[in-house]
């Protein structure tokens, strides 16, 4: 497949765009989430229910990752006599090249993302903790629409629509953990 060429300035505009629709769809699905789907939490009061609920939701997040594995392991079977036999060939540095970098994003987003997540979720309570799901369904929103428009269109600069809704995500949960963190203290959920 042939990518195709752009100027600075409408590449630079397409990022921008994708940005803010990632934002926006970022915005609108948490206030959708938190006001409007009934998205059943238990009622968990311990730091260490907290934490198991998360992990649970976690779990989905490790999809995109195994996809990207997957992925390039399909990519070197159907192509064994070059990539599959010595994937330090240029060959297979062609066919997987791409494959590797968006499962590399992938890893790095993932990392972020599940620290976050865990961190965040020892401070929510109550209808709270549906930010876990919402930041789950969010991740993988980004990371499908990453891998689909950096892989699956002639333009890689389609995924940055992915990239800004994981991003974006992943900066609010940080930011939100942080806020809890400075605001409520690192000992909030421990007994006395």
């Amino acid at each position: 497949m042939a990518i195709a060429t752009v100027s600075r300035q409408q590449g630079q505009s397409m990022v921008l765009f994708f940005i803010g629709t990632g934002a926006v769809f970022v915005l609108c699905t948490v206030y959708v989430g938190l006001n409007y789907v009934p998205i059943n939490v238990p009622n968990v009061t311990s730091l260490s229910e907290r934490l198991v609920l998360a992990s649970r939701w976690l779990v989905l997040s490790l999809l995109p990752m195994i996809y990207g594995v997957v992925n390039i392991a399909f990519t070197r079977f159907s192509n064994i006599e070059t990539a599959g036999i010595n994937p330090s060939l240029v060959i297979s540095e062609h066919l997987t090249g791409m494959k590797q970098r968006a499962l590399q994003n992938t890893l790095e987003q993932t990392v972020i993302h599940v620290a976050a997540v865990l961190a965040l979720s020892t401070y929510l309570e109550g209808d709270r903790l549906k930010l876990v799901p919402i930041s789950v369904f969010l991740f993988l929103c980004g990371r499908v629409t990453f891998y689909i428009g950096y892989l699956g269109t002639r333009n890689p600069l389609y995924r940055a629509f992915g990239f800004a809704t994981t991003s974006i995500t992943n900066i609010a949960v940080i930011a939100y953990g942080l806020y809890y963190l400075f605001s409520s203290g690192v000992g909030q959920g421990f007994s006395s």
